[in-house]
């Protein structure tokens, strides 16, 4: 896999003396790090993953093969000594009646949050989401900034409290006092949210 553990894992390997081939079922490294394409403050994910990419580029003991999901057989016909399965996250969708079909799968009309990025034209005006965790509330702002109405749907007391410390250096925003101090709010709040 081609996303932030394979990239991470073939350039740890390459830089041991190895030769690393790195598969990519998609047309381009990254993987779930695409999403920082899209979203205006997420410049800093999207500047790690293009370093990234970058350096798996640059290094000539790295093959890298896009449009590739290689099988098991196809993995030993090549002789590797070792594979490591970087195959990526999957996404978390919650216990709720109807939001699951009998596969076991999301029903139809309903979307992950990274399955939103790039289509955000496919969606109506009035979206709502459900889940108020990090991931939640970004891809809530990320489609208010598109010009959605965004209802989020959360079981817990406050917005997004999964947020590491330092991640408040890009989502959040400071007023300033007549003073000359500033005012730090989560970034969220600059949207207009309102909380019932």
């Amino acid at each position: 896999g081609g996303g932030p553990t394979g990239m991470h894992a073939a350039m740890y390997a390459a830089d041991r003396g190895h030769q690393v081939t790195l598969y990519e079922k998609t047309g381009k490294l990254g993987g779930q790090l695409f999403h920082s394409d899209y979203v205006s403050f997420k410049w800093p994910i999207r500047r790690f993953k293009d370093w990234m990419i970058a350096q798996c580029e640059k290094r000539e003991n790295i093959r890298i093969v896009l449009n590739c999901a290689p099988s098991k057989e196809e993995l030993l016909a090549q002789g590797y000594d070792a594979v490591i399965a970087a195959t990526g996250a999957v996404p978390n969708v919650p216990d709720v009646e109807g939001m699951k079909g009998a596969d076991g799968k999301l029903a139809a009309g309903l979307k992950t949050c990274l399955d939103v990025y790039g289509r955000e034209d496919e969606l109506g005006k009035s979206v709502v989401l459900i889940g108020g965790s990090e991931t939640g509330i970004e891809t809530a702002m990320h489609l208010v900034e598109k010009g959605h109405v965004v209802h989020v749907l959360s079981r817990q007391k406050e917005l997004a409290p999964d947020a590491g410390k330092l991640h408040g250096i890009t989502m959040a925003y400071a007023e300033n006092r007549p003073d000359g101090t500033e005012d730090m709010f989560a970034a969220w709040e600059m949207y207009g949210a309102r909380r019932n």
